[in-house]
């Protein structure tokens, strides 16, 4: 089935009300996504279901305890009296941006700006030690990222596989945890990072992994992305999208490299 075909039928099920609803209450429905959208069977490594703090596969560990963790928001909290930020309608104000881009949002310092204002501070010094502070925490994060993906596919801290395989996987796991906060089934987005921004965070990943087979992907992706539907139904034709053909096409890149490399690792592909 080709892409338009694809998108065709993508949108005549949501036009008929059935389209899968997705839920984003905590890691585990990020993880179904992200496994999903690379096509990767059921591991425990990349991705385990378990509540238990013991769990520290892959996804758990992108998902909770670098997107979602609150102890940087925490950290702010302590040093500014009042000033509220990591409850769960305010938590996504931090680190819900596109993975390695600014880490800034206008809702953040809006609310900051108030803040400083209420209590007679200066603005532009405390913007200046929060930037710089959320710059140092997310190099960190993301240092921790690449080192945990490194680990869990094996890949090399250098060369190809440490430019772009680590980087894809670390940024589409990053990336569809951002999407799925979009999709219908949230009711508060307030911090999350641009969607046109995020949708082309995700292409950049998918040309930077292979730019001639992405060609098709993208043109899929632009066409739902200019749809004039309500962003959240726009995120879920996105999300269905992803999972339909990122897997055949991180199959294909490199000639098949990547796959191998993969499998070598004892992992596998849903041929779907």
């Amino acid at each position: 089935m080709n892409t338009m075909k694809q998108l065709i039928l993508i949108l005549c099920i949501m036009c008929g009300g059935i389209i899968e609803a997705f839920a984003h209450s905590g890691f585990i429905q990020h993880g179904e996504d992200i496994i999903a959208v690379l096509g990767l069977e059921y591991n425990t490594k990349i991705f385990s279901r378990s509540k238990d703090a013991s769990n520290s596969s892959w996804v758990k560990f992108i998902s909770s305890d670098m997107i979602d963790n609150t102890d940087f928001h925490k950290e702010i909290e302590s040093r500014y009296p009042g000033f509220s930020i990591k409850g769960p309608k305010r938590h996504r104000l931090l680190f819900h941006w596109a993975y390695d881009t600014e880490p800034w949002n206008d809702e953040f310092e809006n609310l900051f700006v108030e803040y400083c204002e209420n209590q007679d501070l200066n603005i532009e010094s405390n913007l200046r030690i929060l930037r710089s502070e959320m710059v140092t925490e997310q190099k960190r994060r993301n240092r921790l990222i690449e080192e945990k993906t490194r680990e869990v596919f094996g890949f090399e801290e250098g060369g190809k596989e440490g430019r772009i395989y680590t980087h894809f996987f670390s940024s589409m796991a990053y990336n569809i945890h951002i999407l799925g906060d979009y999709t219908s089934d949230n009711t508060v987005l307030d911090g999350l990072f641009g969607f046109d921004k995020l949708i082309g965070r995700i292409v950049v990943e998918l040309r930077n992994l292979d730019y001639a087979n992405s060609k098709s992907i993208v043109n899929g992706i632009t066409q739902i992305n200019n749809k004039n539907i309500d962003v959240q139904k726009k995120a879920d034709l996105l999300m269905a999208y992803l999972k339909q053909e990122v897997p055949h096409f991180i199959q294909k890149a490199g000639n098949g490299s990547l796959k191998r490399k993969i499998e070598g690792q004892g992992y596998r592909f849903i041929n779907n």
